[in-house]
């Protein structure tokens, strides 16, 4: 599922989808992700905020649409934070590699350093009250 932080939703892949890519046993509607995913990614890129997408797999990344939209935003060095798969990837392990972009894994004994490396790179920290 697809869902956008403004409530817009859709469904990405589907076992009974049978046309366009395959990942695994699913069907990837790679149209539910142009006409939801990413007019949200571009809409919060074009204010100037920050640009959150969870996540960039395997299933999101059969989108040359989404592609071309990582490499915008990569040119433009628009503030990102995504979430993006750990496996071996060709086209994950190229954003991965780019010089800008910093990997953090996030596992039980590196969630609490990760959170505090986060809102630093975010630029404080919320309030706890």
């Amino acid at each position: 599922m697809l869902k956008t932080l403004d409530g817009k939703e859709a469904v990405l892949s589907h076992i009974a989808h049978t046309s366009g890519p395959r990942v695994g046993k699913y069907g990837v509607d790679t149209r539910a992700m142009s006409r939801v995913g990413i007019p949200a990614v571009e809409a919060a890129w074009q204010q100037g905020l920050l640009v959150v997408i969870d996540e960039i797999g395997k299933m999101e990344l059969r989108s040359g649409d989404f592609r071309r939209l990582l490499d915008d935003l990569a040119a433009s060095k628009a503030r990102l934070l995504g979430t993006i798969m750990r496996n071996p990837n060709r086209e994950a392990d190229r954003y991965k590699a780019l010089p800008f972009v910093r990997v953090l894994e996030v596992r039980p004994d590196t969630r609490v350093e990760v959170l505090d490396q986060v809102l630093e790179w975010l630029g404080g920290s919320p309030s706890l009250d």
